[in-house]
């Protein structure tokens, strides 16, 4: 159904998971396993009961001498159901796989990127797994009151990130005077989160920039894409996940993905280039990455619609 602004809505990541803690605020505190080896079962197919109703699958509580090792536990400080406008509050399916694949590579290659930055951070889930290993990693939003959240998980996980690695920033990709390399140590800026003199080394030897489930209005997306140009060095990578949203079109009888075929505008693959398509001026050249090809480290449905770019 059409989502009002002011109707509430839930991620799918928290629904079954057991929440801390509560405050006045909505505020709400979950821990998140990090699982060495990885998780056997597929929690992400929904069976039937023997009535024929959907029987969703349940977390199961581990036991100490399960198979599965325990390697680390994020808490992340969270809202548990949030108006349209303040997803970001909240934890999605495009931050898990995200995740995943971030573990994967510290895993299997030491991970060899030091200097990130994460746009459209939100609560900083997939920057806090960066910091594990990374040097400096820069997770910003553009709203004051998501980074204040931020902040405070950084402090909460302190304990097991590299020191110093984790910083939060101010990022508006509507607003160029918050892009990084045009705003350092603004005299004028009155940002709470503003990037300053010290960032700018770190900002030109960006090796890596991460972005989880930003793709659903399309001025955003290009706005994404046009600062993301600005930002980035030429051996730069750029790990983008997306939840492929799909809805019934009444005007084309179909079933359509508008926010997705958008995104994909900006994409030009060695398949389009195999076929001879011309690339244009405002593509990236990018390639989807197999999601069966890595564990799931987490405790998520792992739905056919996440993709990783």
């Amino acid at each position: 159904h059409i989502v009002m602004e002011d109707e509430l809505v839930l991620s799918d990541v928290h629904i079954g998971m057991m929440k801390e803690s509560f405050d006045g605020n909505g505020e709400c505190a979950t821990t998140f396993v990090i699982h060495e080896e990885g998780l056997p079962e597929d929690i992400s197919q929904i069976q039937k009961d023997k009535d024929g109703d959907l029987s969703p699958p349940r977390r199961r509580i581990r036991q100490p001498d399960d198979s599965v090792q325990v390697m680390k536990r994020i808490t992340i400080i969270h809202k548990f159901a949030t108006p349209l406008k303040d997803v970001g509050f909240q934890i999605w399916r495009g931050a898990m796989i995200l995740a995943d694949y971030i573990v994967y590579l510290q895993k299997i290659s030491s991970f060899p990127y030091k200097n990130i930055l994460e746009v459209g951070g939100g609560v900083g889930f997939c920057g806090l797994i960066c910091s594990l290993t990374a040097d400096r990693v820069y997770i910003t939003d553009y709203a004051e009151e998501i980074l204040d959240l931020c902040q405070r998980n950084i402090e909460t996980n302190s304990t097991l990130l590299r020191k110093d690695a984790a910083h939060v920033r101010t990022l508006d990709w509507l607003n160029t005077s918050t892009w990084p390399l045009s705003s350092f140590d603004k005299a004028e800026s009155k940002e709470k989160y503003r990037w300053t003199e010290e960032d700018e080394p770190f900002i030109k030897e960006i090796d890596m920039i991460i972005a989880a489930d930003v793709i659903y209005e399309d001025h955003l997306t290009s706005s994404l894409f046009l600062m993301l140009r600005e930002v980035m060095k030429k051996d730069t990578i750029i790990l983008l996940s997306i939840e492929k949203r799909i809805n019934f079109s009444v005007e084309e009888m179909d079933v359509v993905s508008p926010a997705y075929d958008f995104f994909r505008r900006y994409t030009y693959t060695k398949e389009q280039e195999d076929l001879g398509e011309e690339k244009l001026a405002h593509q990236f050249y990018a390639r989807k990455i197999c999601t069966d090809s890595f564990p799931r480290y987490f405790e998520y449905s792992r739905v056919k619609e996440l993709e990783i770019w």
